[in-house]
């Protein structure tokens, strides 16, 4: 057996082992990176070895890498692994969701109090409303510090808020 022809595929199968590191791994993408020129390096030599092997690792390289690269991303928020490095939303039941949703109800209650802004709000700022201090995004342009201001809607963790007219 010629060793171009060895290397050729000892080279692609590293550059597979790699790709599959590469989702295991948290390298920025460095990994990736070496694989991709390690298996160019694999196919140069199979080309080396017979046009018609060269021409088969190339083609193969530009399919299954990207085919592989797809279904990898696809499997991998199910695998123990990918569980672990993305992170998901908590549990309906868990403590983080209950506090969350009751302090998120607790922002809507606040649409259409009146408060005062606290700092000038260029658009964000902070408003005091029965006696507690809030984030908050003024509705349009700068409502300065002190003016009376009105919840007119919560949305996300931020209070948007208009000007009173006096």
């Amino acid at each position: 057996m010629d060793p171009m022809l060895v290397w050729g595929l000892l080279l692609l199968g590293v550059a597979a082992l790699l790709g599959v590191m590469e989702f295991f791994i948290p390298s920025a993408g460095i990994i990736g990176i070496v694989a991709l020129v390690v298996a160019i390096a694999g196919v140069v030599c199979l080309w080396s070895y017979e046009t018609a092997w060269g021409v088969t690792g190339m083609l193969s390289v530009i399919v299954i890498a990207p085919t592989a690269t797809y279904f990898g991303f696809k499997i991998l928020p199910y695998t123990p692994i990918g569980k672990g490095l993305i992170l998901s939303d908590p549990e309906p039941d868990s403590p983080d969701a209950v506090r969350s949703n009751a302090s998120h109800a607790q922002r809507v209650a606040l649409v259409g109090q009146e408060g005062a802004a606290q700092t000038d709000l260029r658009p964000v700022g902070v408003v005091k409303i029965e006696g507690q201090r809030h984030d908050a995004v003024a509705e349009s342009g700068y409502i300065a510090s002190g003016t009376r201001v009105r919840v007119i809607s919560a949305d996300g963790i931020q209070l948007k808020v208009r000007q009173i007219d006096a």
